[in-house]
């Protein structure tokens, strides 16, 4: 699907940001009671970061947002 390659620097350090981002929210998410919406919303953490990946893998990182 997507070519191998490694991550440049830049690339490398946009990921690592990322999953720091998320990891506090996890750490937020948890604080909740075991119920289905917590499971839930800490998939769509896991989501977010494997889709985050992948973007960088297909187009890399530029230094704008939207």
């Amino acid at each position: 699907m997507y070519k191998r390659r490694p991550f440049s620097t830049k690339e490398a350090d946009a990921g690592a940001k990322i999953r720091q981002q998320l990891e506090q929210a996890e750490q937020i998410i948890k604080k909740i009671g075991p119920c289905r919406e917590r499971s839930l919303a800490l998939t769509k953490l896991d989501e977010a970061l494997l889709w985050a990946n992948a973007a960088i893998a297909e187009t890399g990182v530029a230094d704008y947002e939207q």
